[in-house]
């Protein structure tokens, strides 16, 4: 038997081939829906929920973007510059609601008796070694808020994060093509 395959190599190759293509042909309309509204009734009263509090609070469609660093701290002024430049490169995207990275989350002290909120990186970041130790400074002074949401504890990693709109300009709720498309 092993013979009689040996012998035929080139067919029993072009078969698979041509069966793997036909399959392949078969999976080009499937679409992977990943949200949780899919599986809820549109008529129940937790899906009407979960609309109001996506309109009062927004889009609970998430995405990450994880980036690491071989280097002792991704907090550097190079590795800050590529990160600012993927932030406001995604911010102005088709369906994109809100982008949240190192870059431009709020640090929220304490001014003169009431909250304050400003940008992590401060409004004068300028990538001196001052601005560095003053963003880890606010980092460390709040970890609750900072560390394993914006940067991992060895300062190695950090993450963007991708709020999506749930709908698109005309109230339609996005597939899951569109929403893997952005």
């Amino acid at each position: 038997m092993l013979k009689k395959m040996l012998k035929h190599s080139k067919l029993i190759v072009a078969v698979s081939i041509a069966l793997t293509a036909f399959f392949a042909w078969q999976l080009r309309g499937v679409e992977i829906e990943n949200t949780v509204r899919l599986y809820m009734p549109h008529d129940s009263d937790s899906y009407r929920t979960l609309l109001k509090t996506e309109d009062e609070f927004g889009s609970m469609i998430v995405m990450g973007i994880s980036l690491e660093t071989d280097e002792d701290s991704i907090i550097t002024p190079e590795n800050l510059a590529v990160i600012r430049k993927i932030t406001d490169s995604i911010e102005p995207l088709q369906y994109i609601d809100k982008v949240q990275s190192i870059t431009n989350i709020d640090y929220v002290s304490a001014k003169d008796g009431a909250l304050s909120a400003e940008s992590l990186m401060g409004e004068d970041y300028s990538g001196s070694r001052e601005d560095i130790a003053g963003i880890k400074d606010r980092l460390y002074s709040w970890q609750e808020m900072y560390n394993r949401v914006i940067i991992t504890d060895d300062e190695k990693a950090t993450q963007i994060m991708i709020i999506l709109q749930p709908q698109d300009e005309n109230g339609k709720a996005l597939s899951a093509s569109a929403q893997t498309s952005v």
